[in-house]
């Protein structure tokens, strides 16, 4: 989905989603523009980025923060699935913001 696409499903099934998962680069905007303004809308949400993009070179151009959560493409559905599973069981009363700073 696009950033206008995600806004609206967050708005539509906000008691719904759990987890956000969003690629950090998106066509006309970044995942880690995207994520704040849904975590805006939603409340408590995690974020699990992916990116065919080494983080040290996210982190060096601003597009990540350190300590994001991160996949690097291309990934094993298996540490996708564990991935997602250990995000969704652990313990956030609030999730961690995902602005940069």
């Amino acid at each position: 989905a696009n950033a206008t696409q995600a806004t609206a499903v967050c708005q539509e099934h906000r008691n719904d989603i759990r987890l956000m998962v969003c690629d950090v680069m998106m066509p006309g905007t970044i995942g880690t523009e995207l994520a704040p303004k849904l975590q805006r809308l939603h409340g408590h949400l995690p974020v699990l980025f992916i990116s065919a993009h080494a983080p040290a070179d996210l982190e060096r151009l601003g597009h990540l923060k350190p300590g994001a959560q991160l996949l690097t493409k291309p990934f094993d559905i298996n540490k996708f699935a564990a991935t997602l599973r250990r995000m969704l069981s652990e313990e956030q009363p609030h999730a961690p913001s995902c602005e940069l700073s």
